[in-house]
């Protein structure tokens, strides 16, 4: 059965994704910088953004940014 998650999974949850977006972030930066792809490896897993046009890109970064400044809002000491 599933249950919600409390509290407290969720704050770990948002702290790792606040964590991850910051490596994340580095990566559009390269690629709008004009890297045709940037590969790392996050959290235990390969990564790899390639390029595509500059407005998905620009896009895709804001809709992260605007995602981390939610987690934020919700806990604002990570």
């Amino acid at each position: 059965n599933w249950t919600p998650p409390d509290r407290k999974t969720t704050r770990e949850q948002a702290k790792r994704i606040i964590s991850n977006y910051r490596a994340y972030e580095g990566m559009y930066r390269e690629l709008l910088d004009g890297a045709e792809s940037v590969k790392r490896t996050v959290d235990g897993h390969t990564r790899v953004f390639k390029r595509t046009r500059k407005a998905t890109m620009v896009q895709s970064r804001n809709f992260y940014r605007n995602y981390i400044k939610a987690l934020r809002n919700e806990w604002p000491d990570l």
